[in-house]
């Protein structure tokens, strides 16, 4: 018996991002950066890459999830909202890049 026959794949889905973003919201903590400060202080000049490095790895369970095992769409664009759509998604790349 494995995993995915105890839990279907939708209910594996929300426990892998409330996890991704519990251990996310514990590293970008003040109280965990101080703990790591206090404990181990020579570790500090690297925390921030450190953080981005493990954010990173820990997306690839929940991203892999999603890909493996996909699921209905909540919902589609169609029409002139989906270029409406595709227009502000370039828009906000485009600030991103900028900024």
């Amino acid at each position: 018996m494995t995993l995915l026959d105890i839990i279907n794949s939708q209910q594996l889905l929300i426990i892998l991002w409330l996890l991704y973003f519990s251990i996310h919201s514990l590293f970008a903590s003040l109280w965990f950066k101080r703990l790591v400060a206090n404990h181990f202080p020579d570790l500090m000049p690297g925390y921030r890459l450190t953080f981005n490095a493990a954010a990173l790895l820990i997306l690839i369970p929940p991203v892999y999830f999603m890909h493996r095992y996909p699921g209905e769409n909540l919902w589609t664009w169609s029409g002139s909202w989906r270029y409406l759509s595709y227009t502000s998604s370039v828009i906000a790349v485009g600030g991103f890049l900028w900024s």
